[in-house]
């Protein structure tokens, strides 16, 4: 038996049983936070959803009542009857503009790394900003017509299907060159010597080929539909409303946006709103379990050189310049906030894609105003920001890889099960744990911005392990074993021989765990006190009305700078992000 087969048994001396008696320092830390940040929130939740309380001590059991009263509540089949649609208009518009974009970049083509990029640009962005950006464009365009966007439901339906298709064709695209350039050269070579034209090759050999890829951007744009709560509150906040038959519900409300309102509009139906949860998370759980996403090859590198082969062609320069354009038009939202950051909110009033001219240009005073606008600087919420993003990230990152590092080596029991307890996290909702999470979170003093991290941890740590596991397992254990012959303790082992090896899987998570964490608005919201401690999505997000009018221009420059950031972080590390996603697809 080879030693890569027998790897477990074979280091069980070596390596497994010294890893073991330090389980406090990899495992248990980790471990803790997650069933602060998950294990016990979802239980609780489950419990309260058979009780009416307000707060989670005054709990009372009811039995079913709280799910018999969701039957007569209009509001939730009205969330649930728009989630059902949104979820199919998504999933139709954006896997097939995120195939044929892929399909064109994976041919040659001038530009096509710029062009990724550009396109992937918009997943950066939080929900809550993307929700005010694409605001003010829909009112800009409404405005001719003497309307605006929460005037009319269908309006704001549609308004939310293409946010949302730009936020995440880009995210799809990436998968979908990871499948494309998967596919065997050979195949492709075969077709074109028995004449195949580009739609058979299309249709009969590359197609069936990304299947993988197919059920994978499938099943994200799915349960990202079902999940979506940011863009929609930003976006319309579920209006507009109506009454029908004495009850009153939001037209474009989706049923995160559902579950949070019901929960907040009346204390008497918190034990209804735990109980949506519930019903939420089994739906989003059979979506997860109904998956299946075979693993990729490796014929990447394949397909990369035999493009590589191919020269330039007419056909390759119009396409190029087509894309030039397209990607004009794609990153308008973004010139859009820009330039409406430099003029004065009359201005953008009166229109909202006018140039700035001698009246109307206001220079970097919008940026001024936007940083003292109201009672609390914006400048105090990028700190909180940041703070909160990189001391997050940083405990992700060290917690996460010494938990993967002994689950991988160690495979006991207690390993096997935290392992797939992070990987049934990874399909819960965060409506299922967000009443009870800020309940616990108060209860154990969390709720700070100094605190807040172990939240993060506790709530992050499924799709971190997930990943750092499937790296780790292919790490060569042989390397590990001479580090332990030559003296080498499992603390040493780790950091001079495992976590430098680690490195390119750390820089893809790190930065896609800091962008998540810098661009959340639900889970700071409940937990911190708003009125001392603000982030920047909930900066933005108070911006609107807050105090009494909107200064669309204080607001627009407040937005840039929000986003300028984790652009200028995108840009030099673009290539590890693109990595990580087309890993993550990988691994599936």
């Amino acid at each position: 038996m080879s030693k890569k087969n027998d790897g477990a048994g074979l280091n069980s001396r070596l390596i497994r049983r010294p890893i073991q008696r330090w389980a406090p320092l990899f495992i248990l830390p980790v471990f803790a936070a997650f069933c602060i940040g998950f294990v016990w929130p979802f239980l609780q939740g489950i419990y309260l959803s058979f009780c009416t309380f307000n707060i989670p001590k005054d709990a009372k059991w009811v039995g079913l009542t709280n799910y018999s009263k969701i039957w007569t509540d209009v509001s939730f089949w009205n969330a649930f009857k728009n989630t059902a649609f949104f979820a199919v208009v998504s999933i139709l518009l954006i896997n097939v503009l995120a195939f044929f974009i892929a399909y064109a970049l994976t041919q040659k083509m001038r530009g096509s790394n710029l062009f990724r990029t550009v396109f992937f640009m918009p997943n950066l962005i939080g929900g809550v900003v993307l929700g005010y950006i694409w605001s003010m464009i829909f009112d800009g365009i409404l405005r001719n017509y003497a309307t605006y966007l929460t005037a009319n439901a269908t309006y704001g339906f549609w308004g939310l299907v293409i946010l949302v298709a730009w936020q995440q064709i880009g995210y799809m695209m990436i998968i979908y060159i990871a499948g494309l350039q998967a596919v065997p050269g050979d195949m492709l070579e075969a077709a074109e010597i028995d004449g195949a034209s580009g739609s058979q090759t299309l249709f009969r050999v590359i197609i069936p080929n990304v299947m993988p890829s197919i059920t994978t951007c499938t099943f994200l744009t799915l349960t990202n539909s079902f999940k979506l709560f940011d863009q929609n509150l930003a976006l319309t906040g579920g209006l507009p409303s109506v009454i029908q038959n004495g009850s009153k519900f939001n037209q474009t409300e989706l049923l995160a946006l559902n579950i949070y309102s019901t929960y907040n509009i009346n204390k008497n139906w918190h034990g209804v709103a735990q109980a949506k949860a519930v019903i939420f998370f089994i739906l989003v759980a059979v979506l997860a379990i109904a998956q299946q996403t075979p693993p990729q090859g490796g014929a990447a590198v394949m397909r990369k050189d035999r493009m590589k082969t191919k020269e330039y062609s007419a056909g390759s320069t119009v396409l190029t310049v087509a894309f030039v354009l397209i990607c004009l038009v794609w990153i308008m939202p973004i010139y859009e906030v820009v330039v409406n950051s430099l003029k004065s909110n009359n201005a953008i009033n009166l229109d909202v894609f006018a140039l700035p001219n001698s009246e109307s240009f206001v220079g970097f005073a919008n940026y001024v105003k936007g940083m003292t606008f109201g009672n609390y600087p914006f400048l105090k919420s990028v700190g909180y920001s940041l703070f909160i993003s990189v001391v997050s990230t940083a405990l992700i990152l060290l917690c996460c890889s010494m938990a993967a590092w002994y689950i991988a080596r160690v495979q006991s029991g207690f390993a096997k099960f935290f392992y797939y307890l992070c990987l049934f996290s990874m399909i819960v909702p965060f409506q299922m744990v967000m009443f009870t999470l800020t309940s616990t979170a108060d209860s154990l003093k969390l709720n700070t911005p100094w605190t807040i991290p172990v939240i993060y941890l506790g709530f992050g740590a499924g799709l971190a392990i997930f990943m750092f596991v499937g790296f780790v397992k292919g790490l060569p254990l042989e390397i590990e074993e001479a580090a332990s012959i030559d003296g080498c303790g499992p603390v040493r082992t780790y950091f001079n021989v495992v976590l430098p090896m680690l490195k390119p899987t750390l820089i893809s998570v790190g930065i896609l765990e800091l962008m998540w964490v810098w661009n959340d608005y639900l889970l700071p919201s409940l937990v911190l006190d708003i009125n001392q401690y603000r982030t920047i999505p909930i900066h933005v997000q108070y911006l609107k009305g807050s105090y009494g009018t909107v200064d669309l221009g204080a607001t627009m420059a407040v937005i840039m700078m929000a986003i300028l950031p984790i652009i200028i972080v995108y840009l030099f590390c673009q290539k590890y992000i693109i990595k990580g996603v087309a890993a993550g697809a990988v691994k599936g």
